[in-house]
C-alpha cells in the first residue's frame, strides 16, 4: 500500500487524532446523546409474572398439555405482535429476585446485527451444502415434536456425557459435506459470534463470564479438534448451531439448552410470517432478516408462526446444558 506525504500508509488511523476525537466527543456529551438515541428505539415489555409453569417438565407432550390447559385459545394466530423494529426487551417481572445466574432478560431482540453481505454469504453456503451428499438426521419422535423440516445440529455439545464432543451431524463421512459445513460455520464464527459476544457482555454480564468459563474447558479438551477444524470455535459465544429451512411450528421447550443461558435466533432469507411465539408471555415477536433474537428457550415454551410466503433459513445458536454445567461447576 503506498504511503502518503506524512509517511503513513493510506487508511491507517493516527492514534493521537483518534484519541483527541474521542475526548472531544465525550466532552461534548456524546455518550449521553448515544444513550438517548438508544432509548428512543428501545421498547421494554415487562411481564406481570414469571413463566415458570414448565420448570422441571421433560416431556414435549406434557409441555403442550400444560400450555393448552393454562393458556386456552392462545396460539400463533391469536397472539399479538410486538413492535417489529427497534431494540425489544422482556425483562424479569418487577420485584422478582431471580436465582443467582439468571439473565436479566427473558428475551431481547436487536436490529442491524447481521449485514446483507453476511446474510447472502450464509444463504450461499447453505445452498452449496445442500448440493453435497450431506446426511440429515433421520426423523424421530423428538424432532417430529417440533417441525416438519429436518435440522442439522453442528458444533460441540455434551449431551448425557462427561466431556464435550463434536456432534454426529458435524462429523459427515463425505469430505465435501464436511468442507461445506466448515464454510458455513466459519461465516457464523467470524461475522456473527463476536457481535453476539459483545451484546452478551453489555446486557448479560454474568452469562458472558459463564460462557467464557465453559469455553476455557471446551477449548482445552477439544484442542486437537479445534486445530483440525477451526470453524468449530465460536470463542464461547455459543457452542452449537442448529440450521434448517422453514420454522419450528409446534410448541416446545429446548430441553438440552442450558436454562440460564441465552439462545440466539438468526433468520435469513426473504419471507413473511415466522414470528417467535411465547404463549406464557402472551406475545409474538417478529424477527426479520438482519435482526437477532436472544431468548431463554429452555425456560418458556415457544414456537414459530408458519412462514406464509417466501423462503427462510433459521440459525439457532445455543449452549448445551451439560457442557455449560460442567464448565462452570
Amino acid at each position: 500500500m503506498p504511503a502518503s506525504r506524512s509517511g503513513k500508509r493510506r487508511g491507517q488511523s493516527n492514534p493521537d487524532v483518534t484519541r483527541r476525537k474521542k475526548e472531544a466527543w465525550v466532552a461534548s456529551g456524546g455518550p449521553q446523546r448515544a444513550k438517548e438515541r438508544l432509548k428512543k428505539i428501545t421498547t421494554r415489555d415487562e411481564p406481570t409474572s414469571y413463566p415458570g409453569d414448565l420448570i422441571g417438565v421433560r416431556s414435549g407432550i406434557k409441555v403442550r398439555k400444560i400450555i393448552a390447559a393454562n393458556y386456552p385459545g392462545v396460539n400463533a394466530a391469536t397472539l399479538p405482535n410486538v413492535t417489529p423494529t427497534g431494540r425489544y426487551f422482556v425483562p424479569l417481572p418487577a420485584g422478582m429476585a431471580p436465582c443467582p445466574g439468571h439473565p436479566p432478560y427473558l428475551a431481547m431482540r436487536f436490529d442491524c446485527i447481521v449485514n446483507e453481505a453476511t446474510q447472502q454469504r450464509l444463504l450461499n453456503a447453505w445452498t452449496h451444502l445442500n448440493t453435497t451428499p450431506v446426511v440429515f438426521p433421520k426423523p424421530n419422535a423428538r424432532h417430529g415434536n417440533r417441525s416438519g423440516t429436518p435440522a442439522l445440529h453442528l458444533g460441540v455439545w455434551e449431551t448425557y456425557q462427561s466431556t464435550p464432543f463434536v456432534t454426529l451431524d458435524t462429523r459427515q463421512k463425505d469430505a465435501s459435506a464436511a468442507t461445506a459445513i466448515d464454510a458455513l460455520l466459519s461465516i457464523v464464527g467470524e461475522d456473527i459470534a463476536p457481535r453476539l459476544m459483545r451484546l452478551l457482555k453489555v446486557e448479560c454480564p454474568v452469562q458472558y463470564e459463564r460462557q467464557l468459563l465453559a469455553y476455557d474447558r471446551v477449548k482445552s479438551l477439544l484442542q486437537s479438534e479445534f486445530e483440525c477444524r477451526p470453524a468449530l470455535d465460536f470463542q464461547g459465544a455459543f457452542f452449537a448451531v442448529a440450521v434448517k429451512e422453514g420454522s419450528s411450528e409446534i410448541i416446545h421447550l429446548d430441553f438440552h439448552d442450558f436454562k440460564h443461558s441465552i439462545t440466539w435466533i438468526v433468520p435469513l432469507g426473504d419471507w413473511e410470517g415466522g414470528e417467535f411465539c411465547i404463549p406464557q408471555l402472551g406475545i409474538k415477536i417478529p424477527v426479520h432478516a438482519g435482526q437477532v433474537l436472544g431468548a431463554m428457550t429452555g425456560v418458556f415454551a415457544h414456537c414459530s408462526a408458519p412462514v406464509t410466503q417466501g423462503y427462510r433459513v433459521i440459525l439457532t445458536l445455543f449452549s448445551e446444558n451439560c457442557l455449560v454445567k460442567h464448565g462452570t461447576a
